[in-house]
């Protein structure tokens, strides 16, 4: 790797992105009332791609899922509906950011393969997914998880509530927040669970979203690209 993080940047780093403002402006987001300009500028900050986003909608949160009750936002995989729900409202912006990017990782998932394009390539999205696999094993070695809910699905998971794609996805989804919101955290889970992989697993977590950000040359432009959402949405998220 050069001092520029150039390594980091996948093969098919020429391509032209689908521009997000333009995609966004086409998406109906309706039931926020006020709050709509806000969401609409936090999905688009984000810079993951909004190709399979159809709709932004606002519900009322439901606790009649027991696997989804503490629900802050969900995604239709079919559909590509992107929904918040309301007890979203009383957390710290920053807090919001990390949903926001949690969902939209589930939108971006690497493990549906019409997904592909959006990674550049089928060996980039690939690449994503034997990222994520490795880091589910490792938590299943250690029973280290990077946040309460990761615990939780792990749990879910033992007692055949979810399959071990539900359980992939969920993970892929929660590291891609965990890399906007708090990153130490995530370094040190993974030194936690495994020490000597916890590099590479960062490693080729940046490179997934450097594949799904073309628009972001290289390390230090990702890295400056979080840096200025974290300091933007300036609060501090409890992930424990």
């Amino acid at each position: 790797m050069d001092e520029n993080g150039e390594s980091y940047r996948p093969a098919e780093a020429s391509r032209q992105a689908p521009r997000v403002t333009e995609i966004l402006h086409s998406v109906e987001v309706s039931g926020f009332g006020e709050r709509e300009a806000f969401i609409r500028r936090m999905v688009e900050s984000v810079g993951l791609p909004l190709n399979n986003v159809s709709r932004i909608t606002f519900r009322e949160s439901s606790a009649q899922d027991t696997i989804n009750s503490g629900v802050l936002g969900s995604v239709h995989l079919e559909t590509g509906e992107l929904s918040f729900y309301k007890r979203l409202e009383g957390l710290p912006e920053i807090a919001q950011l990390g949903v926001t990017a949690h969902e939209l990782a589930h939108e971006n998932d690497p493990h549906k393969k019409e997904n592909a394009s959006l990674y550049g390539s089928e060996q980039n999205m690939q690449r994503a997914a034997e990222n994520v696999k490795k880091l589910t094993n490792q938590t299943k070695e250690s029973k280290v998880f990077m946040n309460w809910y990761h615990k939780f699905l792990f749990q879910q998971l033992e007692a055949g509530n979810i399959d071990e794609t539900r359980f992939l996805r969920e993970t892929h989804a929660i590291m891609v927040e965990l890399r906007y919101t708090n990153p130490k955290h995530l370094e040190e889970v993974l030194k936690s669970q495994n020490k000597e992989t916890s590099a590479q697993i960062m490693t080729e977590l940046d490179t997934t979203l450097l594949s799904l950000m073309p628009h972001l040359r290289n390390k230090n432009e990702l890295e400056q690209h979080l840096l200025s959402l974290r300091q933007a949405y300036n609060s501090k998220l409890n992930t424990h």
